[in-house]
């Protein structure tokens, strides 16, 4: 049956995790912070967030909102179950109430693991769909690199991934995925899906979309959505580092009532990705031949990657190797940003700015990888961690590091705070008194997403070979549950296979 527009009424939630399996830091109830009813609308209001591209289209489209929930939590190790099972309750709790609704907007990111599931994504979808029944859309945004399961794709209507990495693209998905909710809610389109799945695990250091392979299966996704009967075509590169066994590479296409259409244009784009797999190997620079190449060059800033504890990919954010690297070499004129160190943050405001002291930076979550690195600073700033960001990521959404100190060791600065975070905006600097434009050096705990902000400022950007959780190989990691084989773990393997 046709439904007018002027009839649609929808829930909105936010949920969302990726995480690291091998984290020694688990996620708890409080990181995700969570918000509820009106308060979802209002803290997204005028930012670039996906649940503004939600709240902006669904007013164009004369959609009524309801907001249930926005949770989301910094990659780390897997949810605990009890934060889980409470904000689920939540969820289906606060979509019951606004029943009937005729449709249900997620806002996902596909590589969340808990204490005991491997799919809480797909568990959580299923149970909406149980919920609010067969005729209800249900329709989600995800991450590009969420590990996509068959049960998410099984119990959902329409999805859509992020196309760009850095990921400045989640409005504009989301504006998509409320389009497509009207489309299927008024019997515009009949979505049916097709998830293929490749045996292969890329490393998102490469899966960069403004060129290069990610951008090229990009390309081919396209040019398959180009045609009027594919509603969307979504690749993911999918999160390595979730030991789940619906880890890596999967495409998933929504065709309009043609299931055989959406099959072949899946395997296609997966029979395309896999072609290209050998060049998502990651090559990093040895330590001392990235400081010697930052220190010789004749433009300024560069930047020194130290993706393998990149918080954004689940790495605890207190490695040492590079901060180590730095004080033993006595190199000035560069920033350290950002090491967690929630005892270090604390000396630093118990002594107050202007004062000078002993520190022991680092090395307390995961000590085998490099111990704390002793410096004599001072205080430069202290600070409660908030700021604003100004970047083409989720512009104008708040961002806070809990608090946080800028200590001064001979032209050495170092910025420290009591929460791991990337530091993909320039703001982050500014907020704690250092211009980035600035410094010979910056030294950043980032991967890929600071590029989006970062690139205009810098003359070089080096990737650098450290230890972290999430480094160029995953050969020591303990997996458990990864299907094998799998590339690059197996080299021989195939697909189809």
């Amino acid at each position: 049956m046709r439904v007018r527009r002027s009839q649609l009424r929808a829930c909105l939630v936010r949920f969302s995790h990726e995480t690291h399996s091998f984290s020694p830091v688990s996620t708890a109830l409080d990181d995700f912070r969570p918000v509820y009813g009106g308060k979802v609308l209002e803290r997204a209001r005028e930012t670039r967030t996906g649940v503004a591209g939600f709240a902006d289209s669904a007013r164009e489209q004369g959609v009524e909102l309801v907001p249930v929930l926005s949770a989301g939590a910094g990659p780390a190790g897997p949810v605990t179950t009890d934060a889980y099972e409470t904000i689920r309750a939540e969820v289906l709790s606060g979509i019951r109430d606004a029943m009937p609704v005729n449709g249900v907007l997620l806002a996902l990111h596909g590589a969340m693991l808990t204490e005991d599931l491997q799919d809480p994504e797909g568990d959580l979808i299923y149970c909406i769909r149980r919920l609010v029944g067969p005729d209800t859309v249900v329709a989600a945004t995800f991450d590009l690199h969420g590990n996509i399961s068959p049960q998410m794709v099984q119990d959902i209507d329409l999805l859509f991934a992020y196309r760009t990495y850095p990921h400045v693209d989640g409005y504009d998905q989301a504006v998509n995925c409320v389009r497509g909710f009207v489309a299927a809610a008024e019997g515009q389109v009949h979505p049916v899906r097709h998830i293929e799945k490749c045996p292969w695990m890329p490393h998102s250091q490469n899966m960069l979309t403004a060129g290069g392979p990610m951008a090229e299966i990009e390309e081919r996704s396209l040019a398959w959505e180009d045609r009027d009967d594919i509603i969307n075509v979504s690749p993911f590169g999918g999160f390595p580092w979730s030991d789940t066994r619906h880890v890596g590479f999967s495409v998933i296409v929504t065709a309009d009532g043609d299931p055989d259409l959406a099959r072949r244009a899946a395997r296609d784009v997966a029979a395309f990705a896999w072609e290209r797999r050998h060049r998502f190997t990651v090559d990093w620079v040895p330590v001392e031949d990235a400081l010697d190449r930052a220190l010789g060059a004749n433009h300024q800033p560069v930047v020194l990657v130290d993706a393998s504890d990149n918080p954004g990919s689940g790495g605890t954010g207190d490695t040492t190797g590079l901060l180590r690297a730095l004080v033993d070499g006595g190199v000035t004129d560069t920033v350290v940003s950002l090491i967690r160190d929630e005892e270090s943050v604390a000396r630093a405001v118990n002594i107050g700015v202007g004062s000078t002291g002993r520190f022991a930076l680092g090395g307390r979550l995961t000590p085998d990888l490099g111990p704390p690195v002793e410096v004599t600073a001072t205080v430069q700033t202290i600070s409660d961690g908030t700021y604003w960001l100004k970047g083409p990521m989720s512009r104008g959404a708040r961002a806070c590091v809990g608090r946080a100190a800028v200590l001064d060791a001979g032209g050495l600065q170092i910025l420290i705070a009591e929460r791991a975070s990337s530091t993909n905006d320039p703001e982050l600097l500014r907020r704690h008194g250092i211009q980035p434009e600035e410094p010979k050096i910056l030294a950043l705990k980032v991967k890929n997403h600071f590029r989006a902000a970062f690139e205009p400022l810098v003359s070089e950007i080096i990737n650098v070979d450290t230890p972290g959780l999430a480094g160029a190989t995953f050969d020591a990691l303990p997996y458990q549950n990864i299907p094998r084989p799998i590339y690059p773990l197996d080299l021989e393997v195939q697909y189809p296979g």
